[in-house]
């Protein structure tokens, strides 16, 4: 394994004069695996309960998440322990404060967008937003595979961000240095000098006096990082005080395993390796001031996105569960996707990339079914299922085709592992063709 850079040793002896040596000796150890977890999922693997957040789990060994239906159809999803406690923060808030809009600022791979989701007032309207295209990618499958159809993913520079004051909330996990990750991750590791952390922290700078314009008066923000260095966590949060007049937000709990510190008299937390059993992690709330508002601009249509028209109602409906069509919008590419949102809150304040879960492609009033349809339980369970085996399972997940006996099945169907809705296919003349997204694909064993 890549060794620690002296510098980053010698601070570390700095920062924590009466823990380093313990600090030092925990980032060499194996990390642990800790998931998020829907249901019954994994129960078998669980070994210990992540302590501040309820669907959080330590396992006992690392599933083979590539070739399991279950991580495939969001059943549960790879998350460090100790970012988890922002899922706890969120319904704290949440139960203090009406969230009307929430906005995931640097929202890959899509982890902390689900805790969101999970822990809000299912009427909230969430926004995700990454700037990045193969991490946005990344984000758009994840929101889909949890089956959250009440968040709009964006593609913007957080500059180009409109809507000033309009939001409840703001969590921004801000891209870091990543020391918190040297555990898990040698690229970390190696890829660390000091000239990043400053570079980091000017970044962070900017993207914190970003969220402080789309903030609501009275609005709170969550600030976090994966790294343990003051320029990026504590001299970030003493800007957030001296420079923009940022309050603490209080009460909130907190686990005994979260490292408690004052910055000018805020509350922060920090997950220490030596102190817990997740990875590095640091986060802090802070509340915008109330004060009187510039007002709540109000947006143009976005021409790109419009609600689906009543002219293509008849090609979805055999296909969807709820018959409520002013719930699905279209975009320019002829993709249909479903939404919890009410049309007056799908605004256009930057790029839209998905809304919802997307059900499908319509084509001159032909319809191709989406795995989004599936994953955001809005099947119409008349659709006619098929039972496959595990070895089958995996020929889904790989995009293949294959064939069976009975040669009078024909049209859209539903195939089904373990008694769960798995994938589309099309029945052609005894061939299973295959429609799981190609994006998705298992594409090495």
């Amino acid at each position: 394994m890549t060794a620690l850079h002296p510098l980053f040793i010698q601070r570390i002896q700095r920062q924590f004069p009466e823990d380093a040596d313990a600090f030092i000796d925990a980032i060499h150890r194996a990390p642990n695996v800790s998931v998020h977890v829907k249901g019954e999922a994994l129960k078998e693997l669980r070994l210990l309960p992540v302590v501040h957040y309820d669907n959080g789990f330590f396992l006992k060994s690392r599933p083979q998440f590539t070739t399991d239906p279950l991580f495939h159809l969001g059943r549960y999803y790879p998350q460090e322990s100790s970012s988890m406690v922002i899922g706890s923060l969120v319904r704290q808030i949440g139960e203090q404060k009406k969230i009307g809009m929430a906005l995931d600022l640097c929202a890959a791979p899509g982890g902390k967008t689900i805790l969101l989701h999970e822990n809000l007032d299912p009427n909230s309207v969430i926004y995700a937003n990454e700037i990045h295209p193969k991490r946005n990618q990344v984000l758009q499958e994840n929101v889909m595979k949890w089956g959250i159809t009440n968040a709009v993913v964006l593609q913007s520079d957080v500059s180009q961000i409109k809507g000033d004051e309009r939001w409840d909330l703001i969590l921004l996990d801000a891209p870091c240095s990543g020391e918190g990750l040297f555990r898990k991750d040698p690229n970390a590791r190696s890829e660390w000098s000091l000239e990043q952390v400053i570079k980091c922290a000017g970044m962070q700078d900017k993207l914190v006096q970003e969220a402080y314009r789309l903030l609501a008066p009275g609005g709170v923000l969550i600030y976090s990082t994966c790294t343990f260095s003051e320029e990026e966590n504590q001299d970030i949060v003493s800007m957030c005080i001296d420079d923009l007049g940022m309050q603490a937000y209080q009460p909130l709990v907190m686990p005994k395993e979260a490292n408690h510190i004052q910055i000018q008299g805020v509350s922060a937390w920090r997950f220490l390796p030596h102190q817990s059993q997740g990875e590095g992690f640091f986060c802090c709330v802070l509340q915008k001031p109330e004060a009187a508002s510039s007002g709540r601009v109000k947006l143009a249509n976005d021409s790109f996105w419009q609600p689906l028209h009543k002219r293509d109602w008849p090609a979805l409906l055999p296909f969807v569960k709820d018959k409520n069509l002013e719930r699905y919008w279209v975009n320019g590419k002829g993709e249909v996707f479903y939404t919890a949102i009410p049309q007056e809150f799908v605004l256009p304040i930057a790029k839209m990339v998905q809304i919802g879960a997307q059900m499908g492609i319509l084509n001159k009033q032909i319809f191709t079914p989406h795995q989004g349809m599936i994953l955001s339980d809005n099947t119409n369970q008349e659709i006619t299922r098929l039972d496959i085996s595990d070895e089958e399972s995996l020929k889904v997940l790989r995009g293949e085709d294959w064939r069976i006996d009975d040669l009078g099945l024909s049209g859209w169907h539903i195939v089904q592992w373990q008694g769960m809705d798995l994938s589309w296919v099309k029945m052609v003349k005894g061939r299973v063709s295959n429609h799981y997204p190609k994006e998705w694909r298992i594409r090495h064993l």
